[in-house]
């Protein structure tokens, strides 16, 4: 069991770590859209991408490790959720866990943050482009007549115009 619990704060260490890592990240992509560029919104997401499938394969490890120390400690969910495994275990290991446990929530809210005021601002983005477009889409008939979508031939041909009497 003391080997299941260290496996499991250990697993919680890490996924805490790499949540920090993404924290920093987001900020990082919420700046970079505030300051419009490109290339480093493109790399905040390519790395916003793998920090989230480490943060995947640490809960399957979390999750899978949880259900060990559920049957030891007899409970019979096939998913158990932490706060239920932290009460059953000893007194030492609550603190020890709990405290990791608060900090990934605290982390987890902040990313939340982050996230929507990144998604307010791309949102904004996005519909300052689809009025500029609505607003040239809807100014393409008046200016037809200005492009090359005009007539191919001229109104009078070569041949009428020398053969024209002055």
């Amino acid at each position: 069991m003391e080997k299941l619990l260290e496996k499991l704060e250990a697993i919680l260490v890490k996924e805490s770590d790499h949540h920090q890592d993404l924290l920093k990240t987001a900020v990082t992509f919420n700046e970079a859209i505030k300051a419009e560029d490109l290339q480093l919104i493109q790399n905040c997401t390519a790395m916003h991408d793998e920090q989230v499938y480490k943060i995947a394969k640490l809960e399957d490890e979390r999750i899978e490790c949880s259900s060990e120390i559920a049957v030891l400690l007899g409970i019979k969910d096939e998913f158990p959720k932490l706060n239920i495994i932290l009460q059953k275990i000893p007194q030492v290991w609550q603190k020890r866990l709990s405290s990791v446990q608060a900090k990934l929530k605290q982390q987890i809210i902040e990313i939340s943050k982050l996230n929507t005021s990144s998604q307010i601002l791309l949102q904004d983005a996005l519909s300052f482009i689809n009025s500029n477009i609505a607003i040239y889409q809807q100014s393409s008939p008046n200016s037809i007549r200005y492009g090359g979508k005009g007539k191919a031939t001229c109104a009078l041909s070569g041949r009428n115009l020398i053969n024209k009497v002055v």
